[in-house]
């Protein structure tokens, strides 16, 4: 008999099948839903997330299984499944780091779980002890270093010098909450069309999805949709996922690339926010190099400097060496930091803006509710309690930051260099209790231990409370040093010559003040007198 009659997958091993499946779906489905890689199994999966059962194979596993099983009330549990498709949640996962700490004696850090859910990669991790609680969540820094190498490809041709004013403008990140003010205020100081590059079906859904964001913050005006051109493209796939046509359009028409688009999240991990974040970054400078060459404007973060006790006030040049930078999101952008200033090394005019936290603007508050400041001090409302830390908060409205780029970026000139908006010195956390206290808020301060108790029992208990997707980030000796809370006052030095906007004549108490009243103002915050 032959193998074919036999084997269902024989025909998935004959040459051309994936190429032909791949044309396939080409014919039936959106670009961004191509997939770009067809794997053939040996089975078909019988494990509860689709993966095919695998059972543990020593002591470890077997009781990391166990602990996975009480965890999550799930009966049979795999070494390979993942935690987060058997259920697992930010509130779990949190849970189960204690478990492991608890029975194996070793701290695992929240990067290790999102990096690696499965019982396989926890086994290896609590083989090896992973104790320390400030590594580099998975890669270390010589790897990160490593990430940092900018391929040969990127290289600029003949260059000439930006002629602004600028007619086309090409600007990611419309969709979030920076590239929202910056796309604003685009539109307010120039007459360019902007090229908005947006994960989308198509052009009218592009735009679609920009319009409705800056709507949500009162930005919107009816007149941009004659000035707004959708992209629907992914940062994350090579050459933005368009097709050729389309990408030699956009490389041939665009005069100017603002790329502010990034994934936020303060708990995933590098590779978890690398196809994003730093190879997004490469197919942009890519595509400032396609043709004519067109200056880039970077927004990247201050998050790319190591919050260290003692440290002299950091300047404007290349961030240090990775050491002390902890979280996924900010080796991300440490990574990509230093591949746009090799980018520019090689001829590329670039310039790279590095805001402090960003939080609402000075006119309204408005930002998002899940921004690591509102959460954190909505989170102590609706606990009644607030932490005793000895920690420094610092905040920059977003829409200073915007206007610094824009401004900078359209006059064509501050390239070749970096710009810091750290906005107000910073404030102890100590002042913004007192904050929410004067605002009318009943909140009593307890030691970070108690305090961490009583939330952990609260949301265990069904309570809602906004910190519930930062809980493992809350450790049980304080917050891990991923989220926005420096233990120094003020280590950056702010643009003085770039052309920036002057700082902002509003302090951080202030500024968190309008962001409290605008939750209250759309509903997401009780007014102090129903939450007290």
């Amino acid at each position: 008999m032959k193998t074919g009659a036999t084997d269902p997958l024989a025909v998935a091993r004959a040459p051309g099948f994936r190429a032909a499946l791949r044309a396939f779906a080409r014919e039936r489905l959106p670009g961004a839903m191509v997939p770009g890689r067809i794997e053939v199994g040996g089975r078909f999966p019988d494990g509860l997330t689709g993966t095919a059962y695998a059972a543990p194979t020593g002591p470890v596993e077997a009781r990391l299984v166990g602990i996975w099983q009480d965890v999550l009330g799930v009966h049979r549990v795999g070494v390979a499944d993942d935690f987060f498709d058997l259920g697992g949640t930010s509130l779990t996962a949190a849970a189960l780091l204690d478990r492991v700490r608890d029975e194996c004696g070793v701290e695992i850090g929240p990067h290790e779980l999102y990096a690696g859910p499965v019982i396989a990669e926890l086994a290896r991790l609590v083989g090896e002890e992973a104790v320390p609680s400030d590594r580099s969540r998975g890669i270390d820094p010589d790897a990160l270093a490593a990430e940092a190498l900018l391929p040969d490809d990127v290289r600029p041709g003949r260059v000439a010098e930006p002629v602004a004013p600028f007619r086309n403008v090409v600007l990611t990140g419309a969709t979030g909450f920076v590239g929202a003010f910056l796309l604003r205020d685009v539109l307010d100081r120039s007459d360019a069309d902007v090229h908005v590059v947006v994960r989308a079906g198509d052009r009218d859904g592009a735009v679609n999805r920009v319009r409705k964001n800056l709507a949500a913050y009162g930005l919107w005006r009816r007149a941009d949709a004659r000035r707004l051109v959708g992209i629907p493209a992914d940062l994350s796939r090579p050459y933005l996922g368009l097709d050729r046509p389309a990408y030699e359009e956009l490389a041939r028409r665009a005069d100017l690339v603002l790329h502010s688009g990034a994934g936020t999240s303060a708990v995933l991990s590098y590779r978890q926010l690398k196809t994003t974040n730093v190879l997004g970054t490469l197919e942009v400078l890519r595509l400032a190099c396609r043709g004519r060459v067109k200056p880039v404007h970077y927004v990247s973060s201050l998050e790319v400097f190591p919050d260290a006790l003692g440290v002299r006030p950091f300047g404007e040049a290349e961030p240090p060496d990775v050491d002390g930078v902890i979280s996924g999101r900010a080796q991300t952008k440490w990574v990509a930091d230093r591949l746009v200033a090799q980018a520019g090394r090689r001829g590329l005019p670039v310039a790279i803006h590095r805001p402090g936290q960003v939080v609402g603007g000075r006119a309204t508050g408005a930002c998002p509710p899940e921004l690591f400041l509102c959460a954190w001090l909505k989170g102590c409302i609706q606990l009644g309690s607030a932490p005793e830390l000895d920690l420094f908060v610092d905040a920059v409205p977003v829409d200073f930051v915007a206007a610094s780029i824009a401004r900078i970026a359209l006059s064509g000139t501050g390239l070749g260099r970096a710009h810091h908006l750290p906005g107000a010195p910073p404030v102890r956390w100590a002042e913004l209790v007192d904050l929410l206290s004067d605002s009318g808020y009943r909140v009593s301060r307890k030691p970070y231990g108690e305090w961490r108790r009583d939330l952990r029992v609260a949301v265990e208990a069904g309570a809602e409370n906004a910190l519930l997707p930062f809980l493992p980030l809350l450790g049980e000796e304080g917050p891990a040093p991923d989220l926005p809370l420096r233990r120094v006052g003020h280590p950056f030095e702010a643009d003085r010559a770039g052309g920036s906007e002057t700082a902002p004549p509003v302090g951080v108490s202030e500024l968190i003040s309008s962001c409290l009243d605008y939750l209250v103002a759309i509903g997401n915050l009780e007014p102090p007198m129903a939450a007290g």
